[in-house]
């Protein structure tokens, strides 16, 4: 709303909070920050940043002061669409066409902004009228499923591409805002309570000194009980204490025949027995717990991937042979740090790693030089690669997954005639990498040509 003060027209300002907080105040752009400090501090940023939550559907303003002004943000969450929208918009009326912003936005594993990006797709992006953030692409780029939270921090004034929208010369931005919902264009608010987004020095501090009660607490429960058992006290102690007893005093995972032990007692699983004991730090020997281990066969183990969701238990002797073929194994990119379900993996390289090409089958490949190519299915992840250099050509087969699951990897090389025998190659495996380098002059002699390289795969 504009008033006429006789020289020139004045921008007056209805405040500037969430509609449901019905706050009457109006008023000059300079006295906005102090009516916040008086009646909406929990709506003041305190920095550039905030957690927004998008596993619910909400909407939220915060005012965010700056050195080039006050500035509102806007946020709005739609949970069925996986939508993040946000607008930042200027509170004041100085010229805003050479201020500038950008977006960036976080979870644990990565971080995104709006300004251009080397990936063919980005899942934070300009908008008409602000920024979108792809919260599904997200999880899916990093492997994590339910996001909760995302870190937001808004830099102004950097040299983007992305411009603040001119706050347009009208009074009533509650108007404005119903506006934006008719268009369905973001009008998005803050947290409406700074607690909510911001944890207290004082709580962080109880906070920590509760987590490091009851670490200690839980550390010094399993020092005292999983070590130098003897067969009477197991069967006293069994149903108290089992899950400490079966932790190993490494990992803390669970522990399964064969069961190590270090001079003083102390008791390892078989992945951590080449090293120091991380109690007394003394090496680890060859001493066995049998007692231990004679307990452990009567106790059903939950799976390894339990936190990933597999619900199943098995007897110790056949825990392993489960979790070497378990749906829920987890699987680790061979581009990036993201690791997740096969189902979760697959997706990760559609989006994440598109110029890289898919195939389901595990036969009749091509493989020429400069392959780069992955094969995915039931079976796995294998990361298939060709290289030719001045002497020779090198296939290599990396497959992500438990070193468990066997397979063979052959390359059958041919002449440019179809009919031609072909000459057979089978990859040498050394841990879960398959690899074979032969001489460009042996396949010469036997009259066939690396470009007709064809990979197959079998499993048994």
């Amino acid at each position: 709303m504009f008033r006429d003060t006789g020289t020139c027209k004045k921008i007056i300002f209805l405040c500037p909070s969430t509609p449901k907080d019905s706050c009457r105040w109006e008023g000059d752009a300079s006295d906005i920050l102090e009516h916040f400090q008086e009646s909406h501090k929990d709506l003041l940023m305190d920095s550039n940043t905030i957690k927004a939550d998008v596993s619910r559907n909400d909407e939220q303003n915060r005012l965010m002061s700056t050195e080039r002004g006050l500035f509102l943000l806007q946020t709005k969450v739609c949970v069925d669409s996986a939508k993040l929208w946000i607008r930042v918009r200027y509170l004041g009326a100085n010229d805003t066409s050479k201020i500038r912003y950008s977006v960036e936005v976080s979870n644990d594993k990565f971080g995104f902004t709006n300004l251009n990006s080397p990936q063919e797709y980005n899942p934070v992006f300009n908008v008409e009228n602000g920024v979108q953030v792809d919260i599904q692409a997200i999880s899916l780029m990093s492997c994590v499923h339910n996001i909760e939270y995302v870190t937001v921090k808004i830099h102004v004034n950097e040299q983007t591409e992305s411009l603040i929208t001119e706050s347009e010369k009208v009074t009533r931005l509650n108007g404005e805002e119903s506006e934006l919902n008719q268009e369905k264009v973001i009008d998005t608010a803050i947290n409406s309570s700074k607690e909510n987004s911001v944890i207290s020095d004082d709580e962080d501090n109880k906070s920590d000194e509760r987590c490091r009660s009851a670490d200690d607490d839980e550390h010094l429960q399993e020092l005292n009980l999983d070590n130098k058992w003897e067969l009477k006290d197991i069967e006293e102690s069994c149903e108290e204490h089992e899950d400490v007893m079966i932790k190993c005093t490494n990992c803390r995972h669970n522990m399964i025949p064969p069961i190590y032990m270090c001079p003083d007692g102390h008791s390892v699983c078989y992945n951590c027995k080449d090293g120091n004991c991380n109690v007394c730090e003394q090496r680890i020997t060859e001493l066995r717990n049998i007692d231990l281990e004679e307990h452990s066969k009567m106790l059903e183990y939950p799976c390894r991937y339990e936190s990933y969701g597999c619900k199943e238990k098995h007897k110790c002797n056949e825990l392993r042979k489960h979790e070497v073929y378990c749906e829920y194994f987890i699987y680790k990119c061979e581009f990036c740090i993201c690791e997740g379900r096969l189902v979760d993996i697959k997706s990760h390289y559609r989006i994440a790693h598109p110029s890289t090409k898919i195939y389901d089958r595990m036969i009749d490949i091509a493989i020429p030089k400069g392959s780069n190519f992955l094969i995915i299915n039931s079976n796995g992840v294998f990361y298939c690669t060709s290289r030719v250099t001045e002497t020779y050509v090198e296939w290599k087969v990396i497959f992500s997954g438990p070193k468990e699951r066997c397979f063979s990897c052959e390359v059958r090389v041919t002449g440019k005639k179809q009919f031609h025998y072909p000459k057979r190659y089978f990859l040498k495996r050394t841990d879960n990498v398959f690899k074979r380098s032969v001489p460009l002059d042996e396949l010469k002699y036997a009259n066939v040509k690396e470009k007709y390289s064809k990979l197959f795969v079998s499993c048994y």
